[in-house]
């Protein structure tokens, strides 16, 4: 499961974060095509931080909406 992800940003063409734990599976690419593309690895290492990625009240909307739903 872990190998999905940067496989599938691989074959974008897009960076994989660096230090995540999956590998790029070489055996669903032709030879010929992986021959022509090198790996791009993201600068920023991996990581999950929590509330990194919302504004305060781009937070505040999620969470009234996870209650409405039942879940907080």
């Amino acid at each position: 499961m872990l190998d999905i992800a940067p496989t599938v940003l691989y074959a974008s063409g897009l960076p994989i974060p660096k230090g995540y734990d999956g590998k790029v599976l070489f055996d669903f690419f032709e030879p010929s095509w992986t021959k022509e593309r090198r790996i791009d690895y993201d600068l920023e290492e991996y990581s999950w931080k929590e509330g990194a990625y919302y504004s305060e009240s781009e937070e505040k909307e999620v969470k009234s909406k996870l209650q409405g739903l039942g879940y907080l």
